[in-house]
């Protein structure tokens, strides 16, 4: 009946009202072949040391993913002092409701000598907030060779938003293991758009008379 589908357009019409404002989506995407997003690459200490697009020596990606991945290797080059930096581009992440950043890694960590860190910045790279800190080996169980990380971003949601590892030992006779990384994801989730409250009740008044009157026809 046209009753009947007219009283079903409304309450689609008043759902959508309430659904979210903002998709779900990737905002950033990277798996290193090639290289597609503006990384910043900061290193302190030997000027020959640094990170490298490849698999640092070894014979493959050691993080469980395809092609090249972004690694260092303090093995690789010998001992030294070394402080190295992965750096996002600016994101904005002002409109989601949730967010996240997943990745693949593989950690060797050398009797907890070397650090390996995310950090999170709400302000465009001025100042950082630790979110992970690993002093201790991450990798797969056979045969897997990685493991997969997900940190959770929503506390942190900006319009300047940006994330870094920092991969370090300060100490002079450093010589220690490496970091590989791949398949890096930011994602978010919607935001549900919450209506003035004066429209909100005028729209569930009329959802009210329209149910009643249904009910009566």
């Amino acid at each position: 009946m046209v009753v009947h589908r007219n009283f079903s357009a409304l309450l689609i019409c008043a759902l959508a009202f309430f659904s979210p404002s903002a998709r779900a989506g990737v905002i950033l995407s990277e798996n290193f072949d090639p290289v597609s997003l503006p990384w910043t690459v900061m290193s302190s200490g030997r000027v020959a040391y640094g990170w490298e697009l490849g698999s640092c020596g070894m014979l493959l990606n050691l993080t469980g993913g395809m092609g090249n991945a972004f690694c260092a290797s303090s093995d690789l080059v010998g001992p030294g002092a070394f402080d190295l930096f992965l750096i996002s581009p600016v994101l904005n992440l002002s409109g989601a409701g949730t967010a996240s950043l997943s990745y693949r890694a593989n950690y060797q960590n050398y009797l907890n000598r070397d650090t390996l860190d995310l950090d999170i910045s709400t302000n465009g790279g001025l100042g950082w907030i630790n979110v992970l800190r690993w002093k201790e080996t991450h990798q797969g169980t056979f045969p897997e060779l990685g493991v997969a990380v997900t940190v959770d971003l929503t506390p942190y949601l900006s319009p300047n938003f940006r994330f870094r590892w920092r991969y370090y030992d300060l100490a002079p006779d450093a010589y220690d293991w490496f970091f590989h990384l791949d398949d890096i994801q930011v994602t978010t989730g919607a935001t549900p758009e919450i209506p003035e409250p004066g429209t909100a009740a005028l729209l569930a008044g009329g959802l009210g008379l329209l149910l009643l009157w249904r009910r009566r026809h």
